[in-house]
């Protein structure tokens, strides 16, 4: 490091000007030349040898402090004072705090004439003229002293440079000083004047948090962004938080420690085309919600140093400095427990012009090309802010976006960097600061450093500040790590029924740190919800009830009006729905629709209610309700000799082919005296399939260009090979066939119990559109208004629950499942079957997060493979398979903090071209 204060020496005050002395011309060593007189007489030669003695002039000028005393100097060629403050002829005391005696000593000063004088000047450092003068008369320069202590300030009238110094006050600015006192007259040779330095010094600079966030952060008041203000007050109140012991209890993190930035992130997915990776949607969603980055005020006060070496506060004593602020760049992959493939996949990622340049520091945070803040035109980690005129009270923002209180400029050359002007009075006497606005992607990773500087040679100053071994300490302050997160919300842990054994919630937290998310959760927020989702339900349907008429008309006449067991979702036989549609006014010989003057009217939650014979194509978000119950349909039923069952019947609408599709029952899992029961569940199942899965152009979903082969659905398990069914959907509308049937033990069902499963295999269970189906959407909606209204959350985040005793919502599923958020996009739901462990909600995050299933699952989940291909088998997102040992892949750690898996092209408004990805399963890039 670099000795403070600098050495220096006579000449770097740039007083050029000689004694005056007689026969001497200003300015110059020669005496003029004069003619040649008459000797002088003997008598002459004595009286001018005892004038010659009686001359006056001035011996020693100091300054003393308490027990310190300065150095009095009488040779313009004196050795250089050396650097730092311990050096001998250092002199220092703090203006305002200390209190300095003037002083100068006189060489007979009794032979004064009444026109003799005693100068006083004050010269700062690189200066060419004095900045502050005062004449004395010899009554005054007799008293050898200044008749008052001196505290470093003069009266505005004897300033010189105003401009410079318009407190009146020496400052650290233009430290270090020479005190010179210069006499006039009739003055004996040599004794013409004599002069003394002085610094006013910093003695140290801290940093600090800025003012009170909502005071100076430039964002509109009302919010323009519906929540954009309240999210950056999160964050500010999130860091200063002094009972937070998990994250340095509120203090700016020192060398050494690493500081959370958490930027609240109840961000979830709202359809399945989102969870694919093409359409790039949570860079582009997380983008809207955070823009730049968290704004974050951050200060620094610079104390100066006392005659006794201690810090005071004196910011008048500061002057008007500046302060420039660098970053350097501390993202890692050495993430704890991270597997070495996937960090040698990450680190071949973010290991993209890592160089650095005029733009940014080296590094390996995301690339401005993946949306982050470093590379060629980036956006700054502290933005240009205008700053306003020193007030005594910062004011309330108001009605508009509040203002910065201090300039900010980009610097020129390294333009990472920022320079901040300081305040000389009001509020923030003697502090500056910027915004430090790190970037949105969870891992990124900064280390601050402000240096303060007192000339306008920023570029000098700029290649100073960036030699940590050259620059001063006392003019430097550095932080530790910051590291941004997403903190992301359990807002509820809801176990329907009895849990045997509750998820792991401590290792899911410790888990999820791994990939820079801040799992807020606590078991104060686990609650049975076997109560809580029974009144709810009650609201819903009971005449009073504040939630009554919120589900559309066929939801609430398939639902009892009360759940009675453990399951989420229970449903009435189709007899009861039937009866209970008719009694609402329905046909029996018709599919249940809207009429036209009410087609897609707004229910009371603010969602559309559809006519389901107009139902978008697969894929497309916003999916209708589906239908739970089918209306009665005309098919042709066959029963064999056997005793097995053939339904068969054509698309009514029919389309560019004619459709017949055939479902079948065999007489093994057909009791002979339930073959009429069969029957109807057939007739019922087939026309389930008709008004569930329709698209708008009348086509079923199996139908394949140029094939009228039949579509054959058997349910012991086989299918026709050729026209595979994807029968996702269907699993959502059926009642008694896919639950009451199969779960009773008594003789009254159609299908065995033990048949459960190869049947559903039948139904399509392993389908590769089970992703893009929107069978739960309703199931959804009614969660959202029972369970909602019960567990609320301010601000968003994950409603988990958990169901007990049998399987998840009625119908058969995966051991859990993350339904899409709604239409917000910061609540979502995640059920578990009771079997579930913390490795399951871990995916089931994955998938909240816009993650889907790997390709190795099903390329129709990673139609790009973008996932990673030497540690696929070993991710979370694998669809089946999911173990203890698994864990997050390159590629999902990388979409879950933020980055782009496209190339960026525009850093204003986030465009990027899908064609170009950064991200491949091999850890290479197409650029």
């Amino acid at each position: 490091m670099a000795d403070y204060p600098v050495s220096f020496k006579y000449t770097d005050f740039n007083d050029k000007s000689d004694p005056l002395v007689d026969g001497f011309e200003e300015g110059s060593d020669s005496p003029p030349t004069s003619p040649v007189g008459a000797c002088a007489s003997a008598t002459e030669a004595a009286e001018e040898a005892v004038e010659e003695l009686l001359k006056w002039g001035v011996e020693t000028c100091t300054l003393k402090c308490g027990s310190k005393t300065s150095t009095s100097f009488d040779d313009q060629d004196h050795t250089p004072i050396a650097a730092g403050k311990t050096a001998p002829e250092r002199f220092y005391f703090a203006p305002t705090e200390d209190s300095v005696d003037v002083a100068w000593t006189l060489k007979n000063p009794e032979e004064m004439a009444d026109t003799d004088e005693v100068t006083l000047e004050l010269y700062a450092f690189g200066g060419s003229a004095p900045v502050w003068q005062r004449t004395l008369k010899p009554t005054d320069a007799k008293k050898q002293k200044l008749g008052a202590a001196w505290d470093g300030s003069f009266p505005e009238g004897e300033w010189i440079d105003t401009a410079s110094f318009p407190a009146h006050l020496v400052t650290a600015e233009y430290s270090p000083y020479m005190m010179k006192i210069r006499a006039t007259g009739k003055i004996e040779k040599g004794l013409e004047e004599r002069w003394t330095y002085f610094d006013v010094l910093v003695h140290g600079i801290e940093l600090e948090w800025g003012p009170d966030a909502e005071k100076v952060l430039p964002i509109a008041v009302p919010d323009p962004d519906d929540g954009r203000r309240a999210r950056h007050l999160y964050a500010n109140t999130a860091l200063r938080d002094t009972t937070d012991t998990d994250n340095l209890s509120g203090l700016i993190p020192k060398d050494g420690e690493n500081k959370l930035v958490p930027l609240k992130s109840n961000l979830f997915y709202q359809g399945e085309s989102e969870l694919r990776g093409a359409n790039n949607e949570f860079y582009t969603k997380y983008k809207t919600m955070w823009g730049d980055g968290a704004m974050l005020p951050i200060m620094v006060n610079a104390k100066i140093c006392s005659a006794t070496d201690a810090p005071v506060d004196v910011p008048a004593a500061l002057g008007n400095v500046k302060y420039l602020w660098d970053w350097e760049d501390k993202a890692t992959n050495d993430t704890p427990g991270i597997k070495a493939e996937i960090k040698t996949h990450l680190d071949k990622v973010s290991g993209y012009f890592t160089a650095e340049s005029n733009d940014s520091p080296a590094g390996s945070n995301c690339h401005v090309n993946r949306g982050g803040k470093r590379g060629f035109g980036a956006a700054p980690v502290f933005p240009p802010q205008g700053g306003i005129d020193p007030v005594d009270t910062l004011p309330d923002p108001g009605d508009d976006a509040a203002d910065f209180p201090f300039n900010v400029t980009q610097c020129a050359d390294r333009k990472w960097a920022g320079i901040s002007k300081s305040w000389t009075t009001g509020e923030l006497a003697g502090k500056s600061g910027v915004i430090f606005q790190p970037s949105r992607m969870a891992g990124d990773a900064y280390a601050l450093r402000v240096s303060l500087f007192f000339r306008e040679d920023t570029k000098a100053v700029q290649a100073a500040a960036s030699d940590t071994e050259t620059y001063p300490d006392e003019l430097s302050a550095a932080t530790g790590t910051f590291t941004v997160w997403q903190e992301v919300d359990i807002a509820q842990y809801v176990q329907i029924g009895t849990v045997a054994t509750p998820v792991d919630m401590d290792t899911v937290k410790t888990d999820m740190a791994k990939f820079f998310v801040k799992l807020n959760y606590d078991d104060s927020l686990r609650v049975d919800g076997t109560a809580q989702w029974q009144t709810g339900m009650q609201k819903v349907y009971d005449a009073a009830g504040t939630l009554r008429g919120q589900l559309a008309d066929y939801i609430q006449d398939a639902l009892p009006n009360a759940a009675a067991g453990d399951t989420l979702i229970e449903f009435k036989s189709f007899t009861d729905f039937k009866e209970a549609w008719v009694t609402r006014g329905g046909s029996e010989g018709a599919a249940y629709n809207q009429s036209a003057a009410t087609a897609n009217p707004t229910n009371a939650i603010g969602e559309p209610k559809y006519d389901w014979l107009s139902r978008p194509q697969s894929g497309v978000q916003n999916y209708p309700f589906q239908q739970p119950w089918p209306i009665d349909h005309t098919n042709e039923v066959t029963v064999d000799t056997q005793g097995s069952v053939r339904v068969e019947f054509e698309d009514p609408k029919g389309g560019t082919h004619e459709h017949t599709v055939v479902f079948e029952a065999s007489k093994r899992i057909i009791k002979s005296k339930n073959i009429d029961l069969a029957i109807t569940d057939l007739k019922a199942l087939a026309a389930c399939y008709d008004n569930c899965l329709r698209n708008t152009d009348g086509q079923y979903p199996p139908y394949r260009t140029g094939t009228d082969d039949p579509i054959t659905v058997n349910l012991h398990g086989k299918t026709n090979a050729k026209n595979q069914p994807r029968l996702v959907n269907i699993r959502a509308a059926l009642d008694q066939i896919v639950e009451d049937y199969w779960n009773n033990e008594d003789d009254s069902h159609a299908f065995y119990p033990e048949a459960r499963d190869e049947n559903l295999v039948g139904l399509g269970k392993n389908a590769n559109n089970y992703g893009q189906t929107a069978g739960y959407e309703w199931i959804w909606n009614i969660i959202q208004l029972v369970l909602f209204d019960q567990f609320p959350a301010t601000n968003g985040g994950i409603y988990l629950f958990q169901v007990g005793d049998v399987e998840m919502c009625n119908f058969h599923s995966p051991k859990a499942k993350a339904m899409f958020a709604d239409a917000t996009g910061n609540k979502i739901i995640s059920v578990l079957s009771k079997t579930a462990k913390w490795p399951t909600l871990e995916h089931e995050i994955g998938h909240c997060k816009f993650v889907n299933h790997t390709y190795v699952s099903d390329v129709g989940n990673d139609p790009l493979e973008l996932h990673q291909e030497d540690a696929a088998g070993a991710c979370t997102m694998v669809r089946t398979g999911v173990g203890t040992t698994n864990t997050f892949c390159g590629l999902c750690m990388l979409r879950m903090r933020g980055w782009s898996i496209f190339k960026v092209t525009s850093t204003a408004t986030g465009a990027f071209d899908n064609t170009s990805r950064m991200l491949k399963k091999d850890g290479t890039s197409d650029l």
